[in-house]
């Protein structure tokens, strides 16, 4: 099933029709199989389209094509409702005086082929002053989080990396930084260099559609992506909905970026092997024709697909409490050490330590 499933997503995110004499000898046993693997890897609503556009010759059991599309529904539904709060925190940050930047889910989903079927939690954003395109870094985040709270939102300040914010039944992040920095020196540098190509030079500022949202630069969603999607797989998974990421962004933007600095980066950071293996996967299996300069890794991606399929359970299992999540996020980092040594090129028991005496030592980090 895991293989029609990327032939699926393939189907969906380049428009094109799936091989009907494939699919139709899926048993409904499998057709339910294959929801459920969507639904636990993010995309069921991408896939819904793909499979949608069937003929009655392939006998897909009639109550699970009920069920699909009404969750393909509910993703719309909860799409439209996340977006509309957003466009509206975003207006309340404007009458304070801020630019919301966004990351992550909305800037992302404008690269899909239907926006509203890709799936997000929380809205990410970045707040800060100045006359676009110029900002203020780090002018922006505790007057947001003031500025949430006289709107009637509960704020949580808690984290030093990004604030929670509840507003409208929408979880916000607003981020003080865009990485997790504490304690680390090179990852400062990949900072201060995300927040140096942040917004376009040259360009006009683009904002998610009907919205004061403001579009972050390809060269930073090149490097804010991948940096991101490495923090999941090391200490979680990433699932196929990452995977549409990528290769939408690439489908959309792989023209403007500067890849020479970009693998520079990727270098220093040791993201390499991970952000290669990704081309590969999104070449091959979705479908996405690569520009000369962007590098390919056929084993180590192979080795981040079975991670995929088999390390979603952080994703999809129910917690009862905080202490049950770190702790099986304690074992989960034991189980996927290899990640480090593997993909990562380095130590992880190293980088463990680290993390625990940055904690002490740089409390309060700076950039």
């Amino acid at each position: 099933m895991k293989s029609k499933l990327l032939k699926i997503i393939h189907a969906a995110i380049n428009g094109v029709p799936l091989d009907e004499t494939e699919f139709s000898a899926l048993t409904g046993q499998e057709w339910a199989e294959l929801f459920r693997l969507s639904a636990r890897q993010g995309v069921k609503a991408v896939a819904f389209e793909a499979v949608s556009k069937l003929s009655a010759a392939v006998p897909i059991p009639k109550q699970l094509k009920i069920q699909w599309f009404g969750a393909a529904v509910g993703v719309e539904n909860e799409y439209a409702h996340r977006l509309q709060a957003s466009a509206d925190f975003a207006e309340r940050m404007e009458d304070s005086g801020l630019h919301t930047m966004v990351l992550k889910g909305l800037a992302v989903g404008t690269y899909y082929p239907i926006p509203a079927h890709r799936e997000f939690g929380d809205l990410d954003c970045y707040l800060f002053k100045g006359e676009l395109p110029d900002a203020q870094w780090g002018s922006g985040y505790e007057p947001g989080n003031v500025a949430a709270e006289n709107a009637g939102a509960k704020v949580e300040r808690g984290h030093y990396k990004h604030s929670h914010v509840v507003y409208k039944r929408m979880q916000i992040e607003n981020h003080q930084f865009f990485l997790p920095v504490r304690g680390k020196k090179d990852v400062k540098e990949l900072e201060r260099h995300l927040r140096s190509v942040a917004l376009p030079a040259t360009e006009e500022v683009k904002y998610v559609e009907g919205t004061r949202l403001i579009m972050p630069s390809a060269d930073f969603n090149a490097l804010f992506l991948t940096a991101h999607a490495m923090n999941h797989f090391l200490y979680e998974t990433i699932r196929l909905r990452n995977m549409c990421d990528w290769a939408l962004f690439l489908k959309a933007e792989q023209q403007h970026v500067n890849w020479k600095v970009f693998y520079q980066w990727c270098d220093k950071m040791h993201y390499t092997r991970f952000v290669n293996s990704l081309n590969y996967i999104c070449h091959h299996y979705l479908g996405v024709e690569l520009c000369s300069e962007l590098k390919e890794d056929e084993y180590h991606a192979g080795l981040i697909l079975n991670d995929m399929w088999e390390g979603d359970t952080l994703y999809n299992k129910k917690y009862s409490s905080r202490i049950q999540f770190r702790i099986e996020l304690a074992m989960n980092f034991i189980r996927s050490s290899w990640k480090y040594s593997k993909i990562y090129q380095r130590n992880a028991f190293v980088s463990l330590t680290s993390q625990g005496i940055s904690m002490l030592l740089d409390k309060h980090p700076k950039v």
